[in-house]
């Protein structure tokens, strides 16, 4: 017999006893107290262990089941000790000798509201386990202060933007599923039925075979497609959008939008270590330095609205900024390593 000591149960399998417990008490108005003989919760979780045979099938289902039942159990004894909460019930069943045993009342709403409870119990139990073979992200590429390129398993060829992570997810014969933080670039091996799937914090890229760069660190996810064609949609699938060539998707107040008019350089210069500008917002152009240099920009808040053209070779974070600060008549100081201030010139010796 298994051992109820060989699995513990988590604060996640307590709460769950406590809520079927409770589930109880509240069909408690129908219950027929003239039953007697512990609460029926317990025998029909032995009836449904027995008729899907989980002892046999899976040993460690078996384990998660006897230690849900001990902790009712648990949670029963403390409830029997507790002045003032309804005790659970272990009566000796009627001997034959002291009469006939009492005629059973069968009322359906109670039974219903326990196999509902039941069913409630085998989904969670399903959607516990499933999750705990899922396998951990695996991470693999992550780049410092130089971009890197890799071939993933089925022929992908993935480059990595200074300081960003891909994680594995899942890889199976029909499609492959990653995460990225930072940026990439992927080249998608085009193989016909086969998905590829690229996962952020707030949405995810579905593809068949195309090139398009992910990136995370302008606040939002952002997408923009070179060739073929990508599915760009929010997790929770309540908005999507089917990106065409040389169209840029992100998520925006909740939605997935579009844009066409942005150059592909200023997405993809980063591969040849440029930023080329084309009229962009300050605040913009110091988060992606900010990202692919590692370190931290403030900017005074009446210079975050100007606006540049150009390209810049990404050699140096410190050159950099200068020359960006140069370009709009700012100056720029340096309190630590690492972080940067750019100010107008009538706020020099302020910070």
């Amino acid at each position: 017999m298994t051992d109820p000591n060989a699995y513990h149960p988590d604060e996640q399998d307590l709460k769950l006893a406590r809520l079927l417990d409770q589930s109880m008490d509240q069909a408690g108005s129908t219950r027929d107290t003239d039953v007697p003989g512990q609460d029926p919760l317990l025998p029909f979780l032995a009836a449904y262990k027995s008729a899907v045979q989980l002892k046999k099938e899976a040993p460690a289902d078996n384990d998660l089941w006897l230690a849900v039942e001990k902790a009712i159990e648990d949670k029963g004894a403390e409830r029997s000790a507790a002045p003032g909460l309804r005790p659970w019930r272990h009566e000796q069943p009627v001997s034959r000798e002291d009469g006939p045993a009492p005629e059973m009342k069968v009322r359906w709403l109670p039974l219903l509201v326990r196999v509902a409870a039941l069913f409630m119990l085998v989904v969670f139990m399903w959607m516990l386990l499933t999750r705990q073979d899922m396998p951990e992200p695996q991470l693999v590429l992550q780049t410092t202060s130089e971009k890197q390129q890799a071939t993933l398993p089925d022929g992908t060829l993935v480059t990595l933007r200074p300081y960003s992570e891909l994680y594995r997810l899942t890889g199976h014969d029909s499609g492959h599923r990653y995460k990225i933080t930072g940026e990439g670039y992927f080249d998608i091996a085009s193989l016909p039925h086969r998905s590829f799937v690229v996962m952020t914090d707030d949405a995810m890229v579905r593809v068949t075979g195309t090139r398009f760069s992910v990136s995370t660190w302008d606040r939002h996810t952002r997408v923009f497609l070179e060739k073929g064609a990508v599915l760009m949609a929010l997790p929770d699938g309540s908005s999507a959008a089917v990106l065409s060539p040389g169209e840029t998707g992100r998520v925006h107040n909740g939605s997935i939008a579009t844009m066409t008019d942005i150059p592909a350089g200023t997405h993809l210069g980063w591969l040849e270590d440029e930023l080329v500008l084309d009229r962009r917002p300050l605040s913009s152009i110091i988060r992606e330095i900010g990202h692919h240099f590692n370190v931290s920009i403030s900017v005074s808040p009446v210079l975050v609205d100007a606006e540049l053209s150009g390209t810049v070779v990404l050699d140096d974070a410190e050159a950099v900024i200068r020359d960006l600060a140069v370009s709009i008549g700012a100056s720029v100081e340096q309190p630590e390593p690492g972080y940067f201030i750019i100010a107008s010139s009538g706020e020099n010796g302020r910070h």
